[in-house]
């Protein structure tokens, strides 16, 4: 799956979603559902590295499937606010991390 089929994809979802829960998803929603994913990461994150209530604690197994899950989720939601706002993320990405990661490495490699 390339990047574009993964927007087109993710567009589909949030429809999907809009119509299945009776909401329009704009970028008020997007930024706070946003917000709620990133502390539901750091909660799950918490929780791995035991820095949690005792009450909490789960075995670590089980613990990194949460964060994984979480830290999907949060991806989701970036991708979901470049569908709304239609920005092509993978191209930003590209720009600003690769590029610059690429000069790095190939100044490094003897």
């Amino acid at each position: 799956m390339n990047t574009d089929e993964i927007m087109r994809w993710h567009e589909g979802n949030l429809r999907r979603y809009e119509k299945k829960h009776g909401i329009v998803i704009d970028r008020e929603v997007l930024l706070l559902k946003l917000m709620e994913e990133t502390g539901e990461f750091a909660q799950a994150l918490l929780i791995l590295e035991d820095k949690c209530r005792v009450s909490k604690r789960i075995d670590k197994e089980t613990a990194q499937v949460c964060v994984a899950e979480e830290l999907g989720d949060v991806l989701g939601t970036v991708l979901s606010l470049a569908v709304e706002m239609k920005i092509d993320v993978f191209e930003e990405l590209r720009k600003k991390s690769l590029e610059k990661g690429k000069v790095f490495l190939e100044k490094d490699i003897p």
